[in-house]
């Protein structure tokens, strides 16, 4: 045909233009999908000279049997504010990827569950991994955390699955050791009369 494509919004309203000669019509449905993980996240966070009288950390010593007062130079893991003061700091690394880079991706704390067409997927890697360079902050690059796009992906305890998007089927199923754990409650509670 003439390259024409047309989407239709979940509001009904229907958009029209023009696909990229690079692009075909099967490539555009082939999704795949990674987690970026920011690396030890809390600790890139240093705690304002101004503030550390409110960073201080007591610690039981066993070997010395008494408490030992400790300031945090970084983010206090745990402290509530920690929470509050990070995800402004993640959310304001999301904002800056949707806006200058057209970034398909979103977080939850320090995990960004990020999408691409499979076409882009090298192209979309390279991008948030050099915009987290850029902006100072360390992403992990262990083998099993920093995983290539694949149309099947872990995220957080679920498994988000892009195989059948041609199909305009995505679907999320837990983990399988998730299961095994949900199965293993079940039994216990079974085996004590719960059910």
């Amino acid at each position: 045909s003439d390259g024409t494509v047309e989407l239709v919004l979940s509001t009904g309203r229907r958009l029209r233009g023009k696909l990229h000669a690079s692009w075909t019509r099967e490539s555009v449905k082939e999704l795949t999908g990674r987690t970026l993980d920011l690396a030890n996240a809390y600790k890139q966070l240093l705690v304002s000279l101004a503030s550390q009288w409110a960073a201080v950390i007591m610690v039981f010593n066993p070997r010395l049997n008494r408490s030992e007062l400790y300031v945090s130079q970084v983010l206090p893991f745990g402290a509530s504010s920690s929470v509050y003061i990070f995800n402004r700091f993640a959310r304001a690394i999301q904002c800056i990827g949707l806006k200058l880079l057209s970034l398909l991706w979103t977080h939850f704390f320090d995990d960004y569950a990020q999408l691409s067409w499979k076409l882009e997927q090298g192209k979309a890697q390279e991008a948030a991994e050099r915009l987290c360079t850029l902006l100072g902050w360390c992403f992990s690059t262990k083998p099993r955390k920093r995983l290539e796009f694949a149309p099947s992906f872990d995220l957080l305890g679920v498994v988000v699955d892009f195989s059948e998007a041609a199909a305009m089927t995505i679907a999320v199923r837990n983990k399988p050791d998730r299961l095994d754990a949900l199965q293993a409650a079940s039994d216990e509670l079974g085996v004590l009369g719960v059910l």
